[in-house]
């Protein structure tokens, strides 16, 4: 995982999409997430933004922790319909959705797609 410097030196984690490899099952979704992130994440690994989904189910992604999300866009919303389309058995699980990320979850009425887990209220 990477880290960018702070205006006071410190260190700070890198928000967006990551993947980290002491969890390879896990996409985590943190701060504001849009198409810029998607793209990143699918150059980074030599995908594009159509093939992304089926790349990380195909690599092992099977949840998506979204606790530390606080604004989900639309490509955000089609890569997670992507992943959990392509999973071998069941659906992809979302951990933590809660305030603006799990509203336009539901104004997207794409719930029914995906296993809720630990669900917080939408804003």
């Amino acid at each position: 995982m990477t880290s960018v410097p702070t205006s006071g030196g410190a260190p700070a984690q890198q928000r967006g999409l990551r993947l980290d490899p002491d969890q390879p099952r896990v996409l985590h979704v943190e701060g504001d997430v849009d198409v810029h992130a998607v793209l990143r994440l699918a150059e980074a690994r030599g995908s594009d933004r159509l093939t992304l989904g089926r790349d990380l189910a195909a690599a092992g992604v099977r949840e998506a922790e979204l606790t530390r999300a606080t604004f989900i866009d639309s490509s955000v919303i089609a890569l997670l319909l992507a992943v959990s389309s392509h999973q071998p058995h069941g659906r992809l699980s979302l951990r933590g959705a809660n305030g603006s990320p799990l509203m336009a979850l539901e104004a997207s009425r794409v719930q029914p797609m995906f296993d809720l887990v630990d669900v917080g209220p939408a804003l």
